[in-house]
C-alpha cells in the first residue's frame, strides 16, 4: 500500500538532499504545532558535513527548496517548516477509506504472537486481561503491516503449580462444611460436588492454599513434590482425574472470558506437550551449550553476562527454562515464523534473556527472530496482586464492575461496547513496560484521553454526517487554515501505525487518535458545517475522520458504535 502523502514526503526529503548537496537523506517529519506547518525538516546532523550552523543550514534550504507539493517553506531554530500545496491535500484525502492504514512493511511475513498465557487452576486476573490487550493490538498493528498473524496461547499445565492446587483440592474435599459444595449424595465428596458457579475461585482457594503450605509445611511439601510426579507419570488415579478435571474446568473458564474481552486464539500450546520437545533439545546440545551441574542440566549464562539457570532439574523434569525451548521450537515447526513475539509481565526480563541467548547458541538466526515485549504488573490501592494469597483481581469481576459503573454513570444503549473501550484504551495509553493504576472512574469517563471519549467522537462524528441529505466526497479547494491541519493530522494515521508496530508500542494509536479529536473540536469550534455554503467540502472532511477514528479503534479491538 502506497499512500500519496509518503511518496511527497519521499519526494520533498530527495530535493533537499540535493538542494543541500549531502550524503544522507534529510529527515522529514511532522512539525511542531506551535509553527503552525504540516511538516519540518531538521537540518542539525549537517552542520559538521557542511562546515555551517544549523540555522545558516536551514535558511540556505528554505529559500532554495523547490517542489509543486510545497506551497511554503520557513526556516526556524535550525528546521525548515513546511506548508504543503491544497492540491496535494485534497489528492490524499481521497485515500481515506476502509484499509487506509494498512502498508507493506511485512507483507508476505508469518508472525507469531503469544500473549495472555493462563494458567489452569489459577485465576484469569487483570493482569492477564492486559497481556490480552497489548498482545491482540500487537497482533492487529502486524497484520495492517501484511503479516499473515498467528495469535496463540501458552499454558503452563504442570509444574508445581498445578500439583499444588490439587493438594490444596484434597484438603478442601475433606472440609464438607465449606461453602464449595452441593452435595448430591451420601459419601466422601468429589469434585463433581463442587458448586458449578464456583469452580474457578475453588480452584483458586485450592491453589492459594497449597501454595502456603508447601512454604510453610515440610510434610506438605513432600507431599506436594510427590504429587507433582505423579501428575508427569499419570501413574495415580485420583490424582490425574482432579487433574484432567480442574484442567477442562479453567480452559471453560478462559473461553467465557475471551468472549467477554471479543478475542480468539489460533493455538493453545501447553507445557506438558512441549516440555518433551525441550528435553530433546537441550539434551542433543549437551557439551556445546548445556553441562551438568551437581544432578541438574543448566545453561551457563554469564557467558553471555548473563546468569546460570536450570534447563532439567535434579529430579529429570524440565523446568520452565527447557519447556519454553520447547515451545520455541514447536512454533517455528508449525509456522516457519518470521517473527516469533512473545508478551509477558517484566517479572521474567532476566529469564528470557537467558532462553534467548542459549537459543541462540543453537541456532542464532531462531533466536534473531526473536522478540520479547514485557509489560508492568496491574496495579490497585491494596498494592500487587498474587495468586499465591489468593489477593487476585478477576478480569470477568473487573469487566462486570466496569459494566455497571457505566449504566450508572449515563444512558447508552451500547454499554458492552463502552465497557471494552474503557478497559482496552486505559491498558493501550501508557507505554507499554511500566506498572500502570486502572482508575474505572478514569476509564469511563466521556471526557478526557479514555477509549469512551474516542468512541463518543466517533459516534458524533456520525451524527454530523446524518444530518446531510448527500454527503458524497468531493474534491477540496481553497482550505482554510483549520480545515488544512485537520486534513494533514487525518493524513499521519499510516505513518503512526507504521511507527506503533516498528517499536511495539501501541499506545502511539491511542496518542495520536486522542490528538485527532483535538484537532477536530478545533476546526468544528470555528466552522459551522451543516447548511454552510462549503458544507460539501467540510462533510468529506468529517466523512474521513470519522473514518479514521473507526479504523483507529479497530486497530485497538474496540467497537466503534455509530450512536451512543
Amino acid at each position: 500500500m502506497t499512500y500519496l502523502l509518503d511518496d511527497t514526503i519521499a519526494a520533498i526529503a530527495a530535493q533537499a538532499q540535493k538542494v543541500l548537496g549531502v550524503a544522507s537523506t534529510p529527515t522529514v517529519e511532522p512539525a511542531h504545532p506551535k509553527f503552525g506547518a504540516d511538516l519540518a525538516i531538521p537540518t542539525f546532523t549537517f552542520a559538521r558535513e557542511l562546515g555551517k550552523s544549523p540555522q545558516d543550514i536551514a535558511a540556505q534550504l528554505a529559500e532554495d527548496l523547490q517542489h509543486d507539493a510545497v506551497a511554503k517553506a520557513e526556516a526556524a531554530s535550525g528546521f525548515v517548516n513546511v506548508w504543503l500545496s491544497d492540491t496535494v491535500i485534497a489528492d490524499a484525502i481521497k485515500q481515506v477509506n476502509t484499509t487506509f492504514g494498512q502498508h507493506d512493511t511485512f507483507q508476505g511475513q508469518q508472525v507469531v504472537i503469544e500473549h495472555t498465557d493462563p494458567n489452569p487452576f489459577k485465576e484469569f486476573h487483570i493482569g492477564h486481561a492486559y497481556s490480552n490487550t497489548v498482545g491482540e493490538t500487537l497482533g492487529r498493528l502486524h497484520k495492517l503491516g501484511g503479516a499473515e498473524v498467528h495469535q496463540v496461547s501458552y499454558h503452563g499445565d504442570v509444574g508445581k503449580h498445578i500439583a499444588m492446587a490439587i493438594w490444596g483440592i484434597q484438603q478442601l474435599l475433606i472440609e464438607p462444611d465449606a461453602d464449595w459444595f452441593v452435595r448430591e449424595s451420601e459419601g466422601d465428596l468429589t469434585m463433581a460436588d463442587v458448586d458449578e458457579t464456583k469452580r474457578t475461585a475453588f480452584l483458586g482457594a485450592a491453589y492459594a492454599r497449597g501454595a502456603s503450605a508447601y512454604k510453610a509445611d515440610e510434610k506438605a511439601k513432600e507431599e506436594i513434590e510427590a504429587i507433582n510426579r505423579h501428575i508427569y507419570a499419570h501413574d495415580e488415579q485420583d490424582v490425574d482425574e482432579m487433574y484432567q478435571t480442574g484442567k477442562s474446568w479453567s480452559f471453560a473458564y478462559f473461553e467465557e472470558v475471551y468472549e467477554e474481552l471479543h478475542v480468539a486464539f489460533e493455538k493453545q500450546y501447553l507445557e506438558s506437550e512441549v516440555g518433551p520437545r525441550g528435553m530433546e533439545v537441550v539434551r542433543e546440545h549437551m557439551g556445546d551449550v548445556f553441562e551438568e551441574s551437581e544432578g541438574a542440566i543448566v545453561y551457563k549464562g554469564e557467558k553471555a553476562g548473563l546468569h546460570t539457570r536450570v534447563f532439567i532439574n535434579g529430579q529429570g523434569l524440565p523446568t520452565y527454562e527447557a519447556k519454553e525451548l520447547g515451545l520455541t521450537f514447536t512454533k517455528q515447526s508449525d509456522y516457519n515464523f518470521d517473527q516469533s513475539v512473545v508478551v509477558t509481565g517484566n517479572e521474567i526480563d532476566e529469564y528470557f534473556k537467558v532462553l534467548i541467548a542459549a537459543t541462540g547458541d543453537i541456532d542464532k538466526e531462531l533466536a534473531g527472530k526473536m522478540r520479547h515485549v514485557s509489560h508492568g504488573m496491574v496495579r490497585l490501592t491494596t498494592g500487587k496482586m498474587s495468586s499465591r494469597t489468593g489477593q487476585v483481581v478477576r478480569a470477568i469481576d473487573v469487566l462486570h464492575t466496569i459494566r455497571d459503573s457505566i449504566a450508572e454513570s449515563y444512558d447508552t444503549p451500547e454499554v458492552d461496547a463502552v465497557k471494552l473501550g474503557s478497559l482496552k484504551y486505559a491498558f493501550l495509553k501508557q507505554r507499554v513496560g511500566g506498572d500502570i493504576v486502572f482508575d474505572i472512574a478514569e476509564s469511563i469517563s466521556l471526557e478526557g484521553n479514555s477509549g469512551p471519549y474516542i468512541q463518543y467522537a466517533h459516534a458524533r462524528g456520525q451524527s454530523i454526517l446524518s444530518k446531510i441529505t448527500d454527503h458524497t466526497p468531493v474534491e477540496l479547494k481553497d482550505l482554510n487554515d483549520d480545515e488544512h491541519r485537520l486534513a494533514v493530522k487525518l493524513l499521519q494515521f499510516p505513518a503512526t501505525t507504521a511507527k506503533a508496530v516498528a517499536e511495539l508500542a501501541p499506545h502511539h494509536i491511542c496518542t495520536y487518535l486522542y490528538e485527532l479529536t483535538q484537532q477536530f473540536n478545533r476546526f468544528y469550534e470555528h466552522n459551522r458545517i451543516v447548511g454552510d455554503d462549503r458544507q460539501n467540502e467540510r462533510a468529506t472532511l468529517v466523512s474521513a475522520y470519522v473514518q479514521v477514528l473507526k479504523n483507529g479503534l479497530e486497530v485497538l479491538n474496540i467497537p466503534a458504535p455509530d450512536k451512543l
